[in-house]
Formats: C-alpha cells, sequence, structure tokens
C-alpha cells in the first residue's frame, strides 16, 4: 500500500484542524472556571447622610432660660476657732490650690480666749 504525498497532506489538516477545534472548545469549557476564581470586585456601600440646616441662634442668647446649676463637687469647710468671717479672698466657682486661703476669722475673739487662759 502506497501512501501519496495528497493524502499525508490531507491528514496532516485535519490534524491541524482537529487539534485547532480541541483547543477552542477546551478554552470555551475552561473560561467560566478561569472568570469564576477572580476575587469578587468589592463595591463601596454608599450610606445615606442625614443634612439640616442651622439657623441663627442670636434669639437664644437675648432670652433667659428656666434652670438649676449645682457644683459637681461640695465641701464644707470648719475652722479650728470661732469667730466673725472678715475676709474671703475667693469667689464663688474658681479653682483653688493645696493650702491657698480660703477665708479669714476676726482674731480678737479667740486673743481674747487665749489671755485668759493663760
Amino acid at each position: 500500500m502506497k501512501v501519496s504525498f495528497a493524502s499525508r497532506h490531507d491528514a496532516g489538516r485535519r490534524y491541524v484542524r482537529l487539534s485547532s477545534l480541541s483547543c477552542v472548545v477546551l478554552g470555551l469549557f475552561l473560561s467560566p472556571w478561569i472568570v469564576g476564581c477572580r476575587e469578587p470586585e468589592s463595591t463601596e456601600v454608599v450610606r445615606p447622610v442625614r443634612a439640616m440646616v442651622v439657623g441663627d441662634f442670636s434669639v437664644l442668647s437675648k432670652g433667659s432660660l428656666p434652670g438649676r446649676a449645682e457644683a459637681a463637687t461640695e465641701v464644707n469647710l470648719a475652722f479650728r476657732v470661732g469667730g466673725p468671717l472678715i475676709a474671703r479672698p475667693i469667689h464663688v466657682g474658681q479653682k483653688v490650690e493645696k493650702g491657698e486661703l480660703l477665708a479669714k476669722i476676726d482674731p480678737s475673739d479667740f486673743e481674747i480666749e487665749l489671755n485668759s487662759a493663760k
């Protein structure tokens, strides 16, 4: 059996066509899998914002509103000796340091009692 050049040439063409067709079919079957392997695109979440227009507050500063203010810390003071209060160098709400003079008592009553005890 003698094989001619034409039959070999046709067989080679068929082989090329079949291999090309197989590559195309294989590509069609694999493309969804390859596309599915990608990471999903993250979509940025858009959250609604509540907005309002701020009006003129000068109306509030002209009026008076009812209310009551209380101190956060309250301290009761006591003195070692009795007598009338002659000076208070601090003001209400003022911050004071340890050892600072808060009030001064008239020493005349204390001095009289001290002299009589001697």
